[in-house]
């Protein structure tokens, strides 16, 4: 957040994590194309059949594509994919920061969770962290907006998964910061989601390779 302006808003993209599985992003995380497609389908069934006078079988071929459709969407809306949770609790700690919500981060953040940058190469603890936010994002530095940009998110394995994330912030002062993070996450036994590692990837403020 002391890097100044116009270093953030130029960073080059990072490289992006791996994507979801063909099924997941078609089907459950990002259905809209699937179900435009089915929808189309089913009306050109039905107009080849009307031309051919097979309105019947054409009846109930679109009928059949309409309640695959219909399913598509319904399973959509009951499933959230482990991708799609990290996503949510990446925005849930983005806000939480933004608006140095404390209970909220100490439920986000592990226990042994740790924030590695350049002024910090051997990182910051739990406790630290918060208490960076509140000093820093509680007070001079305090934002007056903040938006999530970008969001990648992928699985490293069945409890550890990871998002990259690429945020906007405007200052109360006026300055507006664009950057990307990296947070490594795992899964509790309680199934939520936990931030382990925060990583800036910003040249100026990220910490060297040991």
């Amino acid at each position: 957040m002391l890097v100044p302006t116009q270093f953030f808003n130029d960073q080059p993209p990072p490289a992006a994590l791996p994507g979801s599985p063909l099924f997941d992003r078609l089907v459950l995380e990002r259905p809209l194309v699937l179900l435009v497609a089915l929808c189309a389908a089913a009306g050109f069934t039905l107009m080849v059949a009307i031309a051919r006078d097979q309105r019947r079988t054409g009846a109930t071929i679109a009928a059949l594509l309409l309640l695959a459709a219909a399913g598509v969407f319904v399973l959509s809306a009951l499933v959230q994919t482990p991708r799609e949770a990290l996503a949510a609790r990446t925005r849930t700690l983005i806000a939480a920061l933004a608006t140095v919500d404390t209970p909220a981060l100490d439920d986000l953040l592990a226990d042994n969770a740790v924030m590695r940058y350049a002024f910090a190469r051997r990182g910051i603890g739990k406790d630290a962290i918060i208490t960076h936010v509140q000093r820093y994002l509680g007070g001079e530095y305090a934002l007056a907006s903040h938006s999530v940009r970008e969001m990648q998110a992928t699985l490293v394995g069945p409890r550890v998964g990871r998002t990259q994330v690429r945020v906007r912030a405007i200052s109360r002062a006026g300055p507006r910061l664009t950057s990307w993070w990296l947070l490594d996450w795992t899964r509790g036994d309680d199934q939520a989601w936990r931030v382990t590692q925060i990583t800036p990837l910003h040249p100026l403020i990220r910490a060297s390779p040991r």
